[in-house]
């Protein structure tokens, strides 16, 4: 018999202060910064499940990095708007 396969795709979010990786080895890149951080990312993981015993298969499958979208954490932004907001009470 045929056993099924089980397909789970789960985004969360991972906010970095410090990438651990010197800027001259990307260039500013996105694309270069990618291919560095995804098996860095991958080997965290797996370092964890290795500790909470999961077998070889679980691992392997729960910790693949499919992509890396880049953005702005919300609390930049925030400082902007506070300071916006404190030049209009100026006027």
């Amino acid at each position: 018999m045929k056993q099924k396969t089980h397909l789970r795709i789960e985004d969360f979010s991972v906010c970095i202060d410090e990438i651990p990786i010197s800027k001259d080895r990307y260039e500013d890149n996105q694309l270069i910064l990618s291919s560095l951080l995804i098996p860095y990312l991958e080997e965290e993981v797996q370092l964890e499940f290795e500790k909470a015993n999961y077998t070889v298969e679980e691992n392997f499958y729960l910790s693949q990095v499919v992509s890396i979208n880049y953005g702005v954490g919300s609390f930049n932004l925030m400082k902007y708007v506070v300071a916006i907001l404190e030049d209009i009470k100026k006027i």
